[in-house]
Order: C-alpha cells, then sequence, then structure tokens
C-alpha cells in the first residue's frame, strides 16, 4: 500500500502482476488455503486493470480440479461481483458442472441463487415466465430468496430428477430439490406423488406441511374420484408434507 503512493500507476501494475504470480504458486501447493485466496482478492480489487477473464480462468482450473473447494467458489462469486458477469453466463456454468458431475453440491447450491434472478415469477398471471425488455445489462448474481416462475421450475424438477436416477442415493441434488419445493408460486403445491398397485397406496409431497382434509386432496383415478382415507406420516401430526 505505501508503493502506491510512491509509484505510478505501471509500475504498481507489475508490482499486484508479480504478487498474483507468487499467489499462483502458491495455490499449486494448497489449493484450499485461506489465506491464499483472500489475498489475492484484495490484489485484484487493488489492481489499477484487473484481467478478470484471467481470474475466471484460474477458477475454472481449480473447480475442475475439485469442484467443492468452498473457497475457490468464495473467490469466484467476488470476480463475477467485480466484473458484472452475466447471471445467464454463470447459470451456464452450472449447467457444465452439473452435467459433467451430478454430485457437484456448490453448483447446485449457486444455481438456486442465480434462478431467482434470470427467471423471478411473473408479478401478474398467468404462470410462464414474463420477460421485460432489457434496458441495462443483467445483474451479477447475488443470493435472493424471490420465487422462481412455474415454467422455469418445471425444467429444473426435470434436471433434477436425471440426477435422482443417475444416483439416488447422493444427497447433493435432493438438497436442491427440497429447495425448489420452496420456490413454488402457489401456497400449496403438489412436488411428486409414488403410487403402490400392490399395497393399493398412494403418497403424496407437499412443498410444505399441509392438513389433507381443509385443502381438500382429492384422488381421481380414471376421471372418477376415488374414496380414500389420508394418513399423515406421523398419527399425531394434523400437519404433513407427506400423505
Amino acid at each position: 500500500m505505501h508503493l502506491e503512493t510512491v509509484k505510478d500507476e505501471d509500475e504498481v501494475q507489475k508490482i499486484y502482476e508479480g504478487e498474483l504470480s507468487f499467489l499462483e504458486s502458491c495455490l499449486k501447493v494448497n489449493p484450499k488455503s485461506y489465506g491464499s485466496w483472500h489475498h489475492r482478492g484484495w490484489v485484484s480489487a487493488r489492481l489499477p486493470r484487473p484481467d478478470w477473464a484471467r481470474e475466471l480462468s484460474l477458477c475454472d482450473r481449480c473447480l475442475s480440479l475439485d469442484d467443492r473447494n468452498f473457497h475457490c467458489w468464495d473467490y469466484r462469486r467476488m470476480v463475477v461481483k467485480m466484473s458484472g458477469v452475466p447471471v445467464d453466463q454463470e447459470l451456464a456454468f452450472t449447467d457444465r458442472l452439473i452435467g459433467s458431475n451430478f454430485s457437484n453440491y456448490s453448483s447446485w447450491h449457486y444455481r438456486s441463487t442465480l434462478l431467482p434472478l434470470l427467471h423471478p415469477e411473473s408479478p401478474e398471471p398467468p404462470s410462464p415466465c414474463h420477460k421485460s425488455p432489457q434496458t441495462s445489462p443483467p445483474p451479477s448474481p447475488q443470493t435472493h430468496s424471490h420465487r422462481v416462475c412455474e415454467e422455469q421450475l418445471l425444467k429444473e424438477y426435470e434436471l433434477v430428477q436425471n440426477a435422482f436416477f443417475t444416483d439416488p442415493n447422493d444427497q447433493s441434488a435432493w438438497f436442491y430439490y427440497r429447495w425448489l419445493l420452496g420456490r413454488a408460486e402457489r401456497e400449496e403445491m403438489i412436488s411428486c406423488v409414488y403410487v403402490s398397485r400392490d399395497e393399493e397406496r398412494v403418497a403424496v409431497a407437499f412443498s410444505r406441511p399441509v392438513n389433507a382434509q381443509s385443502v381438500g386432496l382429492l384422488l381421481v383415478l380414471d376421471g372418477q374420484p376415488q374414496r380414500v382415507e389420508w394418513r399423515s406420516v406421523h398419527p399425531r401430526f394434523k400437519h404433513s408434507p407427506v400423505w
């Protein structure tokens, strides 16, 4: 910081570029070094002419070696924010990582922060995505808790179900699925139905605990309403996410 006050811009640029090279050698020794990533963020923020594309490339290389390096993920989010990377570009990045490894929990989580920005629910009916003309570049990714439009939710359900079929025991996709259930526009949304013909039983899962009687849950088979007795997953629970 002292050298910044006595050197011109080009000299400061070279000093910090040398620091970045030093940090890169440190990360090759320990790619999960908190201090190295934190200092790299500090240096990048002070560079007179930062090369954000190079920093994103570095993150890509590190995540290709270990997709759960959360220090690198934190640094990548900083780079994305500082450089103004479009949200759709980052969502495509998660597509690539998830496509190569469904067990990439960090990518699923990052995806959950991007979807509400890129595909928010429409403020007016009908439910499919409402896209207004953009007069400015899309915002950089930040964490939001807004709901996601139904059209995109259906696509996400299909994506995460592919992950289930690939590896039913991997928890990453199930965590993401649970998050999806809370993004629906409707208050009570049926997320899945399981039918057992042998036991003559139907299991219905909702996005949040409900009372099957109060919501008027009705089973229709071949167009005919059926007489059924709905039971919660626990006999003492009047409200349950599964009936």
